[in-house]
């Protein structure tokens, strides 16, 4: 039962929370919006907000579950449904306008996008709807790149957003961790105590001894007991500490090498954690990322752009919402 690694389940969400919308009329032909003439059907809102639903749910966590998770889902979907439609209006009209402008992306950058959108979505199998939701991004993604001046920006530019944007360029902080885990539950342990006793008798004994690993031999109760407590992936003792769990996560975020912190609470388990290394977790300088930084500022600078012409086509468009 580890319990400091991040390996969170994710479970189909289920359509009832798109239901109380649901007609006797098929989400395939009922129209949620017309934009110049052309009809948004309601199963792309559907499909979209079954997406969003369960990013959502997977944001809440344990707070989705039961009854009281429902209803606060179900709330939310409202405002998802609106600004899904409000999403899918723009990108009809940022088509239109891309397609008047002769954009066409190639098939190769067409299956590369479908391949991407396709694993996000965690579908098994490429599909005629996908295809053409990643033939409509793609060219979309033309249109923005269009919109921008080619070339490098200024220098002055660069330095002045890596420096503003420190916490994009950062090294990948990494971590050696070892742990004392005892677990709550008591049931088929040999000692019943509570795991706030046997963590009051792990905390004296570590002082008696000055022992970590000796202490995790006597008193660990994880699956890395028997290695000393390193709390690894596979092979990998030094590990990113954005793969840790999330109570171990957030404490390594502010600890330093030899650091004893604990014990922590991480749900079924106490945790008391030594950790025996930490590197990374600084800017890197500019020079070594300076294509990131070009990458980040033309992207900032498409998005904006890219809303300027979505303002000045919506002020023109005949736009009806159902």
């Amino acid at each position: 039962r580890p319990v400091l690694g991040n390996s969170p389940g994710i479970s189909s969400f289920s359509d009832n929370l798109t239901a109380p919308h649901a007609t006797q009329t098929s989400s395939a032909v009922r129209v949620a919006a017309m934009v110049n003439g052309s009809p948004i059907h309601a199963n792309e809102v559907e499909l979209r907000l079954s997406f969003a639903l369960e990013r959502e749910r997977e944001r809440m966590g344990s707070a989705a579950r039961g009854e009281d998770g429902y209803r606060t889902l179900l709330a939310k979907a409202s405002t998802l449904r609106t600004g899904i439609i409000d999403e899918l209006i723009n990108d009809r009209l940022v088509l239109e306008s891309a397609r008047k402008e002769g954009l066409i992306p190639s098939q190769q950058d067409i299956a590369a996008e479908a391949e991407r959108m396709r694993l996000a979505e965690r579908r098994s199998t490429l599909d005629d709807n996908l295809l053409r939701r990643a033939a409509e991004r793609c060219t979309i993604t033309m249109l923005r790149e269009r919109l921008v001046p080619a070339g490098d920006p200024h220098p002055r530019k660069m330095k002045s957003y890596h420096e503003t944007h420190r916490r994009d360029f950062m090294e990948p902080a990494r971590a050696t961790v070892r742990a004392v885990v005892v677990y709550r539950d008591r049931a088929g342990h040999a000692d019943r105590r509570t795991a706030q006793e046997i963590m009051v008798d792990v905390q004296t004994r570590l002082h008696q001894t000055g022992d970590f690993s000796a202490v995790v031999r006597e008193f660990s109760e994880d699956v890395f007991a028997a290695d000393g407590g390193v709390q690894c992936v596979g092979t990998e003792m030094h590990r990113p500490v954005d793969s840790f769990a999330s109570p171990i996560r957030k404490v390594l975020r502010h600890a330093a090498t030899a650091d004893l912190i604990g014990p922590v609470d991480c749900g079924g388990a106490l945790a008391l954690v030594f950790v025996d290394k930490v590197t990374g977790g600084s800017p890197k300088p500019l020079s070594e990322v300076q294509e990131e930084v070009v990458r980040a500022i033309h992207r900032e600078e498409a998005d904006e752009a890219l809303q300027v012409h979505i303002r000045k086509l919506r002020s023109t468009a005949q736009i009806s919402i159902f």
